[in-house]
């Protein structure tokens, strides 16, 4: 039932091939098996109820390679809370790979250790007992810890996190000097232009009370008596040229309403002479056709000579009536010989001076008022402006002071502009040391990490030494124990030490004298190798059966009675002999009968090349096992 890793101590080489080797080849089949299997039942106690499980490994041989399958049942279901990927694991906590070679062991394994060196003993006790402890995880965790303290210590350089930490404070420092520097230059400042400014305003009023208020504004009065000498020029050419123009025509508007009405009768009597004219031709060409014969053609008037004569007259006679000038029309007195264009020209004179000329001119004569009086406001207010050098001093000493004014403010802004950058990297500092000292922060974390793994990893020695230097105890006095319990009296221990660091055994006698292994005889050391697993069975707290391969094999009778009769009862709650006739005889059966539960006899069919299971020991004991 053991995968690779389990039987890696077990059998040396090629899995794989380990496995081939474990199909069975029959002589007389037609086709070699590809696969075979192997299945385990057994009861189980887990948390706190029992159950029975069934574990069935198989494993088939596709001719490229050998895939392994592990199928686990509980209580006929499949397991619950676990998947296929997580039954080895279930395997090997049920039986560590370490407790594999104190309970499946034969003779020739017992044989191994009794021979072995004191120090591949030592060795190999060293690696059991801490397999048996968990203390290969021990020292595993051991290995990994150091492995991540070292990476740690390497990349944790709390030290130049340090001097970061001091430069950026050192900075800092140095700018929150210069910044209280600063405030204090700023604070004098501003003491500086509140006086200027105080002094100003004293000056101010001397230049006021000297006339300064006027002298101020006499640039601007200068200014703006040249400005409306200037537009009162404008506007008196605007008058002028008026005059000279429509502004007569506009002071008698009875008579350019008359000359107005005038042209208007002109221009119509003349419209009517050109339409009379026009109307003049037509009617001589009207006569003419109205006089014809063939005017009357249709009419029924035409043998009447005396009637077309007299309705021919009396048309003609109408039309020229209707030509004739209106009564208005014939007092008319062309006094105007223009042309139409020119009429038009003179209306719209007339209709121009006597609308849009009234308005102009009244605009233009209030506006005049209104630039004289602005102008001799100007001309008062330069007559009140001192004398240059009555005030020339006092405006001297005021603009002296208002340019020093000018460069406190100057010096005010760049101390405030250089107050702002000082922050500015104070901020971006501050922003720094903060990173900084959370790098620190976590750099210290490390730190107490490595140092707690420090301290782990000496709890992790000094919890090896006290759980091995218990279990050393317990394994000595059951080695001393069992030994004397297996051997002959005149090899009885007094005492056995197991050295807890280096698992050297020593043996003392009933004299007090010690006992080297190289003076035991083979069977004796054959039967310390047995006491010594039978005695780290005992202390490995994990209560499982034992399968022992022929168990006698290499001993003498004495030594095999002792195995027999004070080994086997008590090496485990349960205990699997794979005997043969020779080791287990009628009388060591007999003598284990009480013990045994049940026997079987592998009969192996030399024919059909297979091994057939029937109850018994042997074909002679058959049934003397008590069922």
């Amino acid at each position: 039932m053991l995968n690779e890793q389990m039987t890696r101590g077990i059998k040396q080489g090629n899995y794989e091939q380990y496995l081939r080797e474990r199909i069975h080849r029959n002589a007389n089949g037609v086709l070699p098996l590809m696969w075979a299997s192997i299945g385990l039942e057994f009861e189980h106690a887990f948390g706190g109820e029992r159950h029975t499980y069934v574990l069935e490994r198989s494993w088939k041989d596709d001719g490229k390679r050998v895939k392994e399958v592990l199928n686990i049942s509980q209580d006929s279901k499949p397991m619950e809370g676990l998947d296929s990927r997580q039954y080895e694991d279930f395997v090997q906590d049920l039986i560590p790979p370490a407790l594999m070679q104190l309970l499946f062991f034969d003779s020739e394994k017992i044989q191994t250790l009794a021979n072995t060196s004191l120090d591949v003993q030592r060795i190999t006790l060293s690696r059991v007992i801490k397999s048996l402890l968990g203390l290969n995880l021990v020292d595993r965790l051991q290995t990994d810890l150091s492995v991540y303290r070292r990476r740690q210590q390497r990349d944790n350089h709390i030290d130049v996190a340090q001097k970061q930490i001091a430069t950026l404070e050192n900075a800092l420092s140095q700018i929150d000097n210069e910044e209280k520097q600063l405030i204090s230059r700023l604070a004098t400042l501003d003491s500086q232009i509140d006086t200027v400014t105080a002094e100003i305003e004293i000056q101010e009023s001397e230049v006021a009370r000297a006339g300064g208020g006027f002298a101020r504004d006499r640039e601007m009065h200068k200014s703006s008596q040249l400005r409306l000498r200037a537009e009162m020029e404008s506007v008196q050419q605007g008058i002028r040229d008026l005059c000279a123009g429509l502004l007569p025509f506009a002071i008698t508007p009875m008579y350019t309403t008359a000359v107005k009405n005038q042209l208007l009768r002109e221009s119509e009597y003349q419209y009517w002479l050109a339409s009379k004219s026009l109307i003049d031709k037509r009617l001589e060409k009207i006569q003419s056709e109205v006089m014809s014969p063939g005017f009357w053609e249709g009419t029924g008037a035409e043998v009447l000579f005396s009637l077309q004569q007299s309705v021919g007259e009396r048309v003609i006679q109408t039309l020229q009536r209707m030509v004739e000038p209106p009564e208005e029309m014939r007092e008319v007195d062309l006094r105007h010989q223009v042309s139409e264009s020119e009429r038009g020209q003179l209306l719209g004179w007339i209709e121009e001076s006597q609308n849009a000329v009234p308005a102009q001119i009244e605009n233009l004569t209030t506006r005049l008022a209104q630039l004289k009086h602005e102008l001799e406001e100007a001309e008062f207010a330069l007559r009140l402006v001192p004398a240059d050098d009555v005030l020339g001093p006092l405006v001297e000493a005021l603009n002296s002071q208002h340019q020093n004014l000018g460069q406190l403010i100057q010096l005010r802004s760049q101390t405030q502009d250089d107050l702002r950058r000082l922050k500015s990297q104070a901020d971006g500092l501050k922003r720094e040391l903060h990173k900084a000292r959370e790098d620190k922060a976590t750099r210290q974390i490390l730190a107490d990490k490595i140092r707690r793994v420090l301290d782990v990893q000496v709890v992790l020695d000094d919890f090896s030494e006290e759980l091995v230097g218990s279990r050393v105890s317990q394994l000595r006095d059951a080695l001393m124990r069992n030994f004397n319990q297996l051997c002959r009296k005149e090899h009885l221990l007094s005492q056995v030490d197991i050295d807890p660091h280096d698992f050297s055994v020593t043996l003392i006698g009933l004299d007090g004298q010690l006992i080297s292994q190289t003076t035991l005889s083979a069977g004796e050391k054959q039967i310390y190798a047995l006491a010594l697993l039978w005695a780290l069975r005992q202390v490995s707290g994990h209560p499982l059966p034992m399968i022992i391969d022929a168990p006698l094999a290499r001993l003498d009778s004495d030594h095999r009675r002792n195995l027999v009769e004070h080994y086997f009862p008590h090496a485990s709650h349960q205990v699997i002999l794979s005997s043969t006739d020779t080791e287990v005889d009628e009388d060591f059966y007999a003598a284990l009968g009480d013990h045994v539960s049940r026997s079987y006899y592998l009969d192996y069919n030399q024919t059909q090349r297979s091994t057939q299971v029937r109850e018994g020991y042997f074909e002679y004991f058959t049934g003397r096992g008590r069922g």
